[in-house]
């Protein structure tokens, strides 16, 4: 009897396993709770999701976030480079271009050239003092219509009084023109530019139709050394390749030092140098100067100054007067390849250099059939 019980018992066992088993088993026989269908049901869920997510999604959606992005895009650079932000020029003339480098200066034409020179003279010596800075002509300037020989008596309608003030950069001419310039300076210096500092390049411009005039009534004044010329009053770096048929003119009440130069009224600095230059307007002043076609003087204690390849055709009086140098103070002057062929008239003249006296030997004249 008592091994009927247990057998009974054994028996309710096996059933009581069998029935929890069926009941943990999915129709297929396959368990539930396991890590496959967590993942199997994680897999379908996200797949579920992007079929709505496709199908709920508005179907001009991409299009226009397409197109949306590319005006973005595009009116953000046209604002940039256009109408947007602005970057302010260095100066306030400089409106036609460049940046002041050499691979791109600032551009002066017929538009800004007013605004650039009264910059200029008004600066004094911090107007241009960047030895860095290029400046380029875009095109001929014409300052004034009319004849130059008129204004001697008439001035035109721009009229400059330019005060002392430097250059230092490169200015390039570029070939073009600057005409119609008309100058005249009380105790100073009469030229396109008053100084050009040690460093400075004034290049590749031609002064035409122009006229300067310097006058003295001071005759204590002397410190302002008083000059004229179509380039440089006051020389101290380079000019190259620059022409002039201007008319210079001098007025001197009082027995006081005045050089007038075609091209430059006086040199002051070591290793100076004017090059390919050529003067063929007329020098006439009324009373003692120092007159060069070229350079009307070139200061003492100034070594290693070289002109070369200059010539002078226009009238030139003074005295002294000489048709490259009017007077050399300089040691170790070089003139190579320059010749006159103009007149000049003087007291004491020269064909190139009206007086180089105490100078004859450290005087170097290369290449010329006349020597001075």
């Amino acid at each position: 009897m008592k091994n009927i019980k247990i057998i009974a018992m054994i028996m309710a066992l096996c059933m009581l396993a069998t029935l929890i088993a069926c009941t943990n088993e999915q129709p297929d026989g396959t368990p539930t709770g396991t890590s496959e269908e967590v993942t199997t049901t994680k897999k379908e869920e996200v797949t579920t999701a992007e079929k709505e997510e496709v199908t709920t999604a508005d179907p001009n959606e991409g299009e226009g976030e397409g197109e949306g992005e590319g005006e973005g895009e595009g009116e953000g650079e046209g604002e940039g480079e256009g109408g947007g932000t602005t970057v302010e020029p260095k100066y306030s003339w400089a409106t036609e271009g460049g940046d002041g480098t050499e691979a791109s200066p600032l551009i002066i034409n017929q538009t800004n050239f007013a605004a650039f020179y009264e910059y200029y003279i008004k600066g004094g010596w911090n107007g241009f003092s960047d030895p860095n800075e290029f400046f380029k002509l875009g095109s001929d300037i014409v300052v004034n219509q009319g004849d130059a020989a008129t204004w001697e008596t008439t001035a035109p309608a721009i009229a400059y009084n330019a005060p002392l003030a430097e250059f230092m950069g490169t200015f390039d001419g570029d070939g073009h023109s600057i005409s119609g310039l008309y100058i005249k300076v009380n105790d100073g210096r009469a030229a396109l530019f008053n100084q050009v500092e040690a460093g400075a390049v004034v290049k590749n411009v031609r002064i035409i139709n122009s006229y300067f005039e310097v006058t003295v009534s001071d005759v204590n004044n002397q410190w302002n050394y008083n000059s004229a010329g179509s380039i440089a009053g006051r020389l101290l770096g380079n000019i190259e390749n620059c022409y002039s048929n201007a008319i210079i003119k001098c007025d001197l009440p009082n027995p006081i030092e005045i050089m007038v130069g075609g091209i430059v009224g006086m040199i002051n600095n070591t290793d100076a140098k004017v090059i390919g230059c050529e003067f063929e307007g007329t020098i006439k002043c009324s009373a003692v100067i120092k007159a060069g076609g070229i350079v009307g003087k070139i200061n003492g204690g100034k070594q290693n100054v070289a002109i070369e390849n200059c010539v002078n055709k226009g009238t030139v009086t003074g005295n002294p007067a000489g048709g490259i140098i009017g007077k050399n103070e300089g040691t170790n002057t070089l003139l190579k390849n320059c010749k006159n062929e103009g007149t000049v008239t003087g007291t004491l003249s020269g064909d190139l250099i009206g007086d180089n006296t105490g100078h004859e030997n450290d005087t170097t004249i290369e290449n010329e059939e006349t020597q001075a």
